[in-house]
């Protein structure tokens, strides 16, 4: 059975890149914003691997993807999560994988200059995804 991936990006472009990149391997979903995700998140979930922009809007401080982040492991804690930010702001990477349970967190320039790398990133997201939904299935 294809793995299910959700790919959030208030950028239509990207969404619609990513979408193409995946569709071939994965059923993809897609969402512009907070809310579209987390109406996603409750209708047409699980995903094993939900791929996120953290600031879902061109204003500074938004931080949507971050709520994502939170509310797919509240809602399905076996689903593996990459975050996506084109940023400049420095970002301690490992404490904000620690932080929301992100499995890597990725500049926006890793997808234009490695799209190979990202779709590996997807694969073991989806591995380590379908693992703990095995252990999951084996704990009484």
């Amino acid at each position: 059975m294809r793995a299910r991936v959700l790919v959030i990006d208030d950028m239509e472009l990207w969404r619609k890149i990513l979408e193409a990149v995946l569709e071939e391997d994965y059923i993809v979903d897609t969402a512009a914003s907070l809310e579209e995700a987390l109406d996603l998140l409750r209708s047409a979930g699980p995903y094993q691997v939900i791929i996120t922009d953290i600031a879902l809007s061109g204003e500074e401080t938004n931080t949507d993807g971050i709520e994502i982040l939170k509310a797919a492991h509240r809602l399905s804690p076996t689903t593996q999560t990459i975050a996506i930010s084109s940023r400049a702001a420095d970002v301690n990477e490992e404490e904000f994988k620690k932080d929301y349970n992100a499995l890597v967190y990725l500049k926006r320039n890793y997808l234009s200059d490695d799209m190979d790398g990202f779709i590996d990133w997807v694969a073991r997201a989806v591995t380590l995804s379908r693992e703990a939904e095995r252990k999951n299935k084996a704990v009484p």
